[in-house]
């Protein structure tokens, strides 16, 4: 198992789903462990998770969309544990689904607000504090398998995940000299919250995306893509502006 033992990784978005996985992962292997979310219960509870495996963390109350809050994420981090190797971000929500023709100015601006913009200013935090403490680090935005192949009614999610893979090769240029790797990964169906929310817990609708869309023909569990995200952290040390599919062969289906 890849190890990081003594390291300091954030997980923005730690509370649930693909982030409460990435940060039980890096928890175990060593990581001393900051969750940043909005949900506090759900946040804390994943804390007292890694603490209960022997591992160290804390939690701290960021809602992403405010950028003081991102700004206080990575200033508590530091704060409590001296510097930032790793970031994990998490950032995503999927709006409400509609075809672009009846799409709302309201749900365009909250989609793009919350994925891109703040996406953007946790990317600029991070790279920020990790060039400040002398370089060297590792960057993890989760993007999505729709960020490669078109859906329909998720134009907007689409969109921003499409872009934060752009903004993930143009940091990893950037920040290549100072020694700090900037990837992402793009997940498939996976059976978060989020998942079953989009797809109303509807049995039927969740075994057609795993057999229309998946040459797996199953749903992916969140600890498969922290696996991935677990590899990016802590072996991949030359393999910077990459997104790694983790989607059961979505994006190259015929």
């Amino acid at each position: 198992m890849a190890r990081l033992d003594g390291k300091v990784a954030l997980v923005i978005g730690g509370s649930g789903g693909i982030g409460k996985a990435a940060a039980l992962a890096l928890g175990q292997a060593g990581a001393r462990v900051v969750v940043a979310a909005r949900r506090v219960a759900e946040g804390s509870a994943v804390v007292q998770e890694i603490l209960a495996q022997g591992g160290t963390a804390r939690f701290v109350e960021t809602d992403i969309a405010q950028l003081p809050q991102v700004t206080r994420a990575v200033q508590t981090t530091v704060a409590a544990f001296g510097r930032l190797d790793c970031a994990v971000n998490v950032p995503g929500i999927t709006g409400q689904p509609s075809p672009i023709a009846d799409c709302t100015d309201e749900n365009w601006a909250r989609v793009l607000h919350v994925n891109l913009t703040a996406f953007f200013w946790c990317l600029r935090a991070e790279l920020q504090q990790m060039r400040a403490q002398g370089g060297g680090g590792r960057i993890v935005n989760v993007s999505s398998a729709i960020g490669k192949r078109a859906f329909r009614g998720l134009g907007p999610y689409g969109a921003t995940k499409r872009a934060m893979e752009s903004l993930t090769e143009t940091a990893a240029l950037e920040a290549a000299p100072d020694g700090i790797t900037v990837n992402a990964v793009a997940p498939g169906s996976i059976a978060t919250e989020t998942f079953h929310d989009f797809t109303q817990g509807d049995a039927a609708t969740e075994r057609m995306m795993a057999e229309t869309f998946h040459p797996m023909a199953r749903i992916g569990q969140p600890e498969e893509v922290a696996r991935a995200i677990l590899f990016l952290c802590a072996d991949a040390t030359f393999t910077t502006g990459t997104t790694l599919s983790v989607d059961g062969g979505w994006v190259f289906r015929s």
